[in-house]
């Protein structure tokens, strides 16, 4: 879950620069928030470190943030140039 978590994490930060594609980084990072999550707490639960899993988390979290702020800048910039100018 840990490796997955991380692995979703990367390619959600990845997925999040590329224009109008932003928006499926959203999916893959709240997957990757969820498998850092259960990760993490199998990992302290086995009282091994859960480094991997705070890593893959912290990539989720931040992928997430891009990706919702790049869509919504996105959409603005589409609804700007949609709009009739007024002189």
């Amino acid at each position: 879950m840990a490796i997955g978590s991380l692995i979703l994490g990367i390619l959600a930060i990845l997925v999040s620069f590329i224009p109008f594609l932003n928006w499926i980084g959203i999916p893959v990072a709240i997957a990757g928030i969820v498998f850092g999550a259960i990760g993490g707490k199998k990992l302290k639960e086995q009282g091994s470190s859960g480094g991997i899993a705070t890593a893959g988390l912290v990539l989720s979290i931040i992928a997430l943030v891009l990706a919702v702020l790049w869509t919504l800048m996105c959409g603005a910039c589409a609804a700007c140039a949609t709009a009739p100018l007024m002189f």
